[in-house]
């Protein structure tokens, strides 16, 4: 997978966004970071690389939004034009279109949709008890996905 940084990954973003400007430059930058986050992580717990799927990176991308800019996460998700998981496969697919990525046979855009409510993923861990506290992790967890 190119680095983000690499000229030629710049280069197709510019392209992109110039016709498409549904999502912002930042937007396909940030999903090519966290899915080389991801793909780091599934090298170190499996000792080997393999395909993420679509609800994979969907799920990845809500959990690494929610590390990266807590609770603004929903507001700059949406800043750069991305409101449901759908949007994630649609950039996705166009980084593919670019040759940035790569897919199976087995993939398809519709992987990515309806994962999850994003608002929801993206706002829950920040919302107050009718007490005022917040909720402890344990109480509104992150949803999960089956390995």
């Amino acid at each position: 997978m190119p680095s983000p940084s690499d000229q030629t990954v710049r280069d197709a973003i510019t392209r992109l966004t110039a016709h498409d400007t549904r999502y912002a430059p930042q937007a396909y930058y940030w999903l090519l970071q966290s899915l080389e986050r991801l793909l780091e992580k599934v090298v170190d717990e499996e000792k080997g690389l393999r395909h993420v799927g679509g609800e994979e990176l969907a799920l990845s991308l809500v959990g690494q939004a929610l590390d990266d800019y807590g609770p603004l996460a929903r507001e700059v998700l949406h800043l750069w034009g991305i409101r449901k998981t759908l949007d994630f496969g649609e950039i996705v697919y166009a980084l593919i279109g670019a040759g940035l990525l790569s897919k199976t046979s087995h993939d398809r855009l519709s992987d990515f949709d309806d994962v999850c409510d994003l608002d929801d993923a993206l706002t829950a861990p920040f919302r107050t008890r009718r007490d005022g506290a917040l909720p402890s992790p344990d109480e509104e967890p992150l949803p999960e996905f089956d390995d």
